[in-house]
């Protein structure tokens, strides 16, 4: 289906069905029911292919989400600027898109996806094993929260001027089976993104973070939390250990010394190489031995590192970094959050 003029055509049959793209060349698209948007209940049948394509020239090609839920294949098009959006106009709502149902290609997407008038929010859900990138040159400004379910979302800084918050800072990440990509912007460019707090779901999931040979990649999360036994969160580099991500979180300790909600390193050997990474030595605190690998052995180029913020200090009134890290090579291969 392809939507042409540039008027409003309001899709409110929860029946529609079509095995094809849905592409905006011109105009809205505008939802008026859930399930509408030519997916409905068959989604599972849809092709592996399936996008949501928007114009690369026209900047009032929307898809209007207008409180209600939907379903689609995987974001494409839009343009330089954020010409190709994804909003919620329908006041004090929020409206759900799902993208890549029954999908198993990879798609980019240069548009933006951004909360409406009168805050109507949009969140995102992300399921199938298709890669979703997100490469635009303006930020997304949505704040209904993340959903990675399936597949990958990959954030590519590559084309943002100042590449920071390349998603709204304030989005909740709940992860169920997905993976998070943050790629940073190549050159002399620090990128930074901040995520709000981080629940770990049945299925668990990634967050990988790749600097792009910049300067450097900083990662913030919020809390992180888990809502299911064996849900697990696996922080690693998404490229070479030289690119490597600073990953804070403002999840401390707890009582018996163990971060995140038990943040463990692993070794790579299943089920066997896990243990708990605790504070070892004055601060800032450091990798505990385990299972007969010493104190701190990591690369000396460093696999992400996570941090924690210490309480803040009576006498000056500022919280401080907890750095879990180390500088000597070892055969660990990535982290993971536990729960």
């Amino acid at each position: 289906m392809t939507k042409t003029g540039t008027g409003t055509w309001i899709l409110s049959n929860s029946a529609n069905f079509w095995m094809a793209n849905t592409t905006i060349s011109q105009g809205t698209l505008k939802m008026g029911a859930s399930n509408a948007l030519g997916y409905g209940t068959n989604a599972v049948a849809s092709p592996s292919s399936s996008q949501l394509i928007f114009s690369a020239t026209d900047s009032k090609a929307t898809l209007d989400l207008y409180g209600f839920n939907e379903t689609g294949g995987l974001l494409a098009g839009g343009g330089v600027g954020g010409i190709g959006t994804v909003t919620d106009n329908l006041a004090s709502s929020t409206g759900s898109l799902t993208i890549g149902s029954g999908v198993t290609a990879s798609t980019m997407f240069a548009g933006k996806i951004m909360d409406g008038a009168g805050a109507g929010l949009v969140a995102l859900t992300k399921i199938g094993n298709g890669m979703q990138t997100l490469n635009g040159s303006v930020s997304h400004t949505f704040s209904g929260g993340i959903n990675l379910n399936g597949g990958i979302l990959l954030l590519d800084n590559l084309n943002m001027a100042t590449p920071t918050d390349f998603v709204g800072s304030t989005n909740t990440l709940g992860l169920g089976g997905g993976t998070l990509s943050i790629k940073g912007k190549t050159g002399a460019f620090t990128t930074n993104q901040t995520i709000g707090n981080v629940t770990v779901n049945a299925g668990g999931g990634q967050i990988l973070g790749d600097k792009n040979s910049g300067t450097a990649l900083n990662i913030t999360l919020g809390s992180l939390t888990s809502t299911a036994a064996g849900g697990s969160l696996v922080v690693s580099a998404g490229g070479t250990l030289a690119n490597s991500p600073v990953i804070t979180t403002t999840t401390d300790k707890d009582a018996t010394g163990i971060y995140g909600g038990r943040t463990v390193y692993f070794d790579g050997t299943a089920n066997t190489g896990y243990d708990w990474a605790t504070s070892w030595g004055a601060g800032p605190y450091m990798l505990a031995a385990y299972a007969g690998i010493p104190p701190c052995l990591l690369p000396a180029v460093r696999l992400p590192r996570i941090t924690a913020l210490r309480p803040a200090s009576p006498s000056r009134g500022i919280s401080r970094p907890i750095v879990l890290r180390s500088s000597a090579p070892a055969p660990l291969s990535r982290w993971a959050v536990i729960r």
